[in-house]
Parts: structure tokens; C-alpha cells; sequence
């Protein structure tokens, strides 16, 4: 069915709107990929249920992601980067079990991190990158078992690392870098060999104020496998250091004579 800017949405099962956007065979895919899209988005877009695929990146399209979002219980894909979207992620996506990728990289996302993400257990990427999120981790996010990237970097995250993401074992690409978190790398961390062993070394924690012995006891849990990766672990400690205050040094005695 032919649809322009200003048709009701309400019967639209698939929009093509861009050479690089498709529709499977279901005909239930949308992608607004790259169009340098002007606007918000229209309240009537979350009543198209069959909706599978949600794809606007690379646009400058402004406002918020409502909850109703979440009525898109079939949903498997969004795709938000690179846009001016702005204020809390929506916050109940227990609705939704068939979730695999959340991409809103580059957006003015504020607030915390759903913990209800964690009831799509197929998810497979979470980016989140650069954008202005508070709080923690969610411990619910060690219970993805196929999360294979998540992407958490440039935000105002903070506190401690949770040790539950160790139990997240499928993760090759973790990224904390440009946080506030503090303490230190969680033991169970070394269940992660996607992103500990000697190829796969895609772990950044830069930029954040955890301490200075990053990962206490390593010694008792070093393989072969981990040695190298422990080392370049140790040395991202010197950009370890936001928001620490440096220690006070008392001196007594004399100076001595040279």
C-alpha cells in the first residue's frame, strides 16, 4: 500500500523509505536509516504491533522513546544511534521477550539502565555509548547468556562494577571506559574468555576511578591465557584515576644536607 508523510500509520505493516532499508518476507521490517530525518516521532507508530525491526540511526530525530514502546511485544531489533533523542530509556521491557539488539549509541539518553532488558534473554547487544546514563550496571544483565557485546562507555555510570556480569559468558566486546565506576574488577570477571584470552581483547575500563590493585588476588587465578591480558589490564590503571583524590603526605624531621 502506497503511504506518505501525514498518512495514518495505524495499517502500515512495512515502510521502505530509504535504498538501504528492507522488508522481509513477512513484509514487517521498518528502517528510516539515514535520512537525515527532521522531527519527533509520531505517537501513532506504536500501534504497527507487527512491527519486528526498528531502525532510524543516523538521523537528527528529537524527543523521547515512550513506554509504549513496549507494546511492540514481537519486537527484535532497534536501532536509535546517532540522533537527539533525549530524557529515560523506557523503563518496562518485560513485555517484550523477543529483543536482540538495542542500539541507541550517540542519543541524550538520561536516568538509569532498565534491569527489565534482562527479561529478553536472547538479547545480543546492548550500545548505550555516549550518552548522559546514571547509576550502575544492572546485575540482571549477567543472566544474558548470548550478550556478546555491551557497549557502556561515555556515560556518568557509577559505583561498583557488579560481579554478576561475570556470569554473562558469551560477552566478546565489553566497553566501561569514560565512567565514574569505582573499586575493582570483579573476580568473576575471569569466566569472561571471550574478552581475557591471547586474540580477543576487547575489555575497556579506562577513564573511570577504580583502585589501584584493579583486580586484587589475580595471582592465585593467572592461566597463560589470562597473563597478557592481566598486563594490559594493570597498565589502563594510570587513566584510572577520576575524581580520586590525591593523598595527603605529612613529612617530619629535617631536610638533610647535601
Amino acid at each position: 500500500t502506497a503511504w506518505s508523510i501525514g498518512d495514518p500509520l495505524r495499517h502500515v505493516d512495512g515502510i521502505f523509505l530509504h535504498k538501504s532499508s528492507w522488508i522481509d518476507e513477512n513484509g514487517i521490517v521498518s528502517s528510516w536509516n539515514g535520512n537525515n530525518l527532521v522531527w519527533t516521532l509520531p505517537v501513532t507508530l506504536w500501534n504497527l504491533s507487527y512491527l519486528k525491526d526498528f531502525n532510524v540511526s543516523r538521523n537528527t530525530i528529537s524527543g523521547t522513546i515512550p513506554n509504549s514502546i513496549t507494546q511492540l511485544t514481537g519486537l527484535e531489533q532497534v536501532w536509535i544511534r546517532n540522533n537527539l533523542f533525549s530524557g529515560p530509556l523506557p523503563t518496562n521491557w518485560s513485555s517484550i521477550k523477543t529483543l536482540k539488539v538495542l542500539d541507541a549509541n550517540t542519543n541524550q539518553f538520561t536516568w538509569t539502565i532498565p534491569a527489565t532488558l534482562a527479561t529478553s534473554t536472547g538479547l545480543q547487544r546492548i550500545d548505550l555509548w555516549s550518552n548522559q546514563l546514571t547509576g550502575t550496571i544492572p546485575s540482571t544483565f549477567g543472566s544474558l547468556k548470548v550478550l556478546s557485546a555491551l557497549v557502556l562507555g561515555n556515560n556518568q555510570l557509577q559505583w561498583f562494577i557488579p560481579s554478576e556480569l561475570g556470569n554473562a559468558t558469551w560477552l566478546q566486546f565489553l566497553d566501561l571506559r569514560n565512567n565514574r565506576f569505582v573499586g575493582t574488577v570483579p573476580n568473576s570477571f575471569t569466566q569472561l574468555t571471550g574478552i581475557i584470552g591471547t586474540t580477543n581483547k576487547w575489555f575497556y575500563i579506562e577513564w573511570n576511578a577504580l583502585n589501584r590493585n584493579i583486580w586484587p588476588n589475580h595471582e592465585a587465578i593467572l592461566t597463560p591465557s589470562v597473563d597478557s591480558w592481566f598486563t594490559i589490564l594493570t597498565n589502563k590503571w594510570r587513566n584510572n584515576q577520576k575524581d580520586i583524590t590525591p593523598p595527603i603526605i605529612s613529612w617530619t624531621g629535617t631536610v638533610p644536607v647535601v
